[in-house]
């Protein structure tokens, strides 16, 4: 992958890998029932099949781009990325002053902070996998990504070393709808949801400002990356997830073919209470 990047334009390069990403959106279809729940819960038109279809194959195809986040700062690849909004986020982490920024599991989350961390936002993401779990693949990719500094991850058995870097200004990524610890119900457009309050309440111990933040894929291998007004810490931690979901439910309605599994698993009815 990485001769293959190093050699060739990325179109072309895309194009010649567009097969491959083919199988893995095949295996997806058995996913289609699951997703309509949450499409029927968030009351939008499911998306046609060839349309879910073609979705589910770009995101396939974007998990080739982190065969090489340490290019992603090369002048190709940066007119590939629209960022918007990472103003105020690039003047916090100058000053010092700690970030959280909550997305969900919506587009090609999964470059995110490798393209944060390429357009000059050293963030760290949150995992599930202990760092014994993880792949030597991914920690692999990691290590790739600049700034060499600063962790890429951190993973659900390094909570001190994550509280240590936020009290020293860090820059946190988190998504949400992940469904493990302490969770909260908060309104998200016509429905619900079920989030995770672990990056909330992150950013009330330390003070961080919190921003939502969504990427989507505008065409082949091309990406928006937005971040939202940012909300200071405030006193209840509901209030808070409150306003960060409110703005990030717009997105979502937006674009409901780009939803993944996860976060239709955590939609619930607008009648669920907690």
């Amino acid at each position: 992958m990485r001769v293959c990047e190093a050699v060739l334009p990325p179109g072309l390069l895309r194009c010649l890998l567009l097969p491959l990403g083919v199988p893995s959106a095949l295996l997806d279809l058995r996913l289609r029932r699951k997703m309509g729940e949450g499409w029927r819960k968030l009351q939008v038109n499911p998306p046609g099949w060839l349309v879910w279809f073609r979705e589910s194959v770009r995101f396939h195809m974007t998990r080739f781009v982190t065969f090489w986040p340490d290019r992603l700062a090369n002048p190709d690849w940066q007119k590939r990325s629209d960022f918007q909004g990472l103003e105020k986020v690039k003047a916090l982490r100058t000053a010092g002053k700690p970030v959280v920024l909550v997305c969900l599991h919506h587009g090609p989350i999964h470059i995110l902070r490798y393209l944060l961390r390429a357009y000059g936002v050293p963030c760290a993401m949150v995992v599930l996998e202990s760092r014994a779990e993880r792949l030597a693949v991914r920690e692999w990719k990691d290590r790739l990504s600049p700034p060499s500094g600063v962790p890429n991850v951190f993973c659900r058995d390094e909570l001190r070393e994550m509280q240590r870097f936020m009290l020293a200004g860090g820059c946190l990524l988190v998504a949400a709808d992940y469904g493990r610890g302490k969770m909260c119900v908060v309104p998200f457009g016509p429905a619900r949801i079920q989030v995770a309050s672990g990056a909330f309440r992150v950013a009330h111990s330390v003070g961080a400002t919190v921003f939502p933040i969504s990427i989507s894929e505008t065409s082949g291998w091309h990406f928006t990356v937005e971040a939202g007004e940012g909300v200071v810490e405030t006193q209840d931690v509901d209030v808070l997830a409150k306003e960060i979901l409110h703005s990030l439910a717009g997105k979502i309605l937006a674009t409901p073919e780009q939803m993944h599994s996860q976060l239709a698993d955590s939609i619930v009815s607008s009648d669920v209470v907690r």
